[in-house]
């Protein structure tokens, strides 16, 4: 027997987002199609009018895939992204210590779940899952710790400057081995620790190890792990991101947004910087700022004029990474998407 709960009944969520949610025409201005099924042939209509790269994009997650094992399936969903009758349903999550909290599985379940009932609808189409990692991130707070239960938690003591994706693993080992003491031995346990073990000491990078981990547990199911930290793709990204540097669209609007909201005594969601990017290194992921004229990277002494910051987009597009008002722009302009798990 199931039972439901209203989102009016939960009381977490502000009227803005309440009245999305139940698809209030006084929110309507703010998207495109309301995510129902009535809805999604339109949706597949106005992405098959966008130009996606798709060779480039199969070319770039075969590449990502060097190295993993037991992608049978994996490869024939990146093959059938080269086809215009392919679309993705991706989620994103950070890249938490031992997959994290509970939901960072649900989103995954839940992207999977929707493909399928996709497929099922419109069967003349493809529909691939998608888990964009958050390789970029650089909040290490956020993922350096695990509770294996509600009394204990195990930490991951490392010092971090730069992208959580780019963090070696082999300083994990005395981490992985407290988290193993508070585990009981039997059968699944073991599998456990063989699954975690192959993840995070067999591969040099927080990035690597997250795909293999996630691979693991649900690659069966057709499943596509993408790191956006791909100078390629960020290459095919670039226009926007000298669009962003030269004419801060994204501060311009949402900031245009945030007022109606306010009139509308509804409450602002996120505040938006001049300029929504983080110049990216091994070492750094630093907010790029516009101050006298001059581009800077805070807390550096590195500046660049708007024609050096141009060339510097272009020799090294890897060097630019989106924030998070920013980053749904990357992931549309180089996914044929047609919906996001949040």
């Amino acid at each position: 027997m199931a039972d439901t709960i209203s989102y009016r009944n939960l009381n977490i969520f502000p009227k803005l987002v309440q009245s999305y949610l139940y698809g209030n025409e006084e929110v309507e201005m703010f998207y495109s199609h309301f995510p129902k099924w009535e809805n999604l042939p339109r949706q597949m209509a106005l992405k098959s009018a966008q130009k996606i790269n798709r060779t480039l994009l199969a070319d770039r997650l075969i590449e990502q895939y060097k190295g993993v094992d037991s992608i049978e399936i994996t490869l024939k969903q990146i093959d059938l992204l080269r086809a215009d009758k392919t679309f993705t349903v991706t989620t994103g999550h950070q890249l938490n210590l031992f997959t994290g909290p509970l939901y960072f599985i649900y989103k995954i379940i839940s992207t999977v779940k929707l493909c399928r009932q996709l497929q099922e609808r419109y069967p003349a189409y493809h529909f691939v899952p998608v888990y964009w990692m958050a390789t970029e991130d650089h909040d290490f707070e956020e993922i350096r710790y695990f509770h294996p239960d509600v009394n204990q938690t195990v930490t991951w003591e490392f010092q971090v400057k730069g992208a959580v994706g780019r963090l070696k693993t082999n300083a994990l080992r005395e981490t992985i081995e407290d988290f193993f003491k508070s585990l009981d031995d039997d059968d699944f346990t073991t599998e456990l620790k063989t699954l975690f073990r192959e993840a995070y000491e067999n591969h040099h990078n927080l990035s690597f190890a997250t795909r293999i981990l996630v691979h693991k547990l649900l690659g069966k199911y057709g499943l596509v792990i993408l790191d956006a930290d791909d100078r390629e793709l960020k290459r095919e990204f670039a226009p926007f991101v000298k669009t962003e540097l030269t004419k801060q669209l994204v501060n311009k609007n949402v900031t245009e947004t945030n007022a109606f909201l306010k009139q509308k005594n509804w409450d602002v969601q996120v505040n938006p910087r001049e300029i929504n990017l983080f110049y990216l290194t091994d070492q750094m992921r630093s907010r790029l700022i516009l101050e006298n004229g001059h581009y800077k990277v805070l807390n550096t002494d590195l500046a660049f004029t708007e024609e050096a910051i141009l060339q510097e987009l272009e020799q090294h597009p890897d060097r630019f990474s989106p924030n998070v008002l920013f980053r749904p722009l990357y992931q549309e302009v180089v996914l044929p998407n047609l919906a996001y798990v949040g």
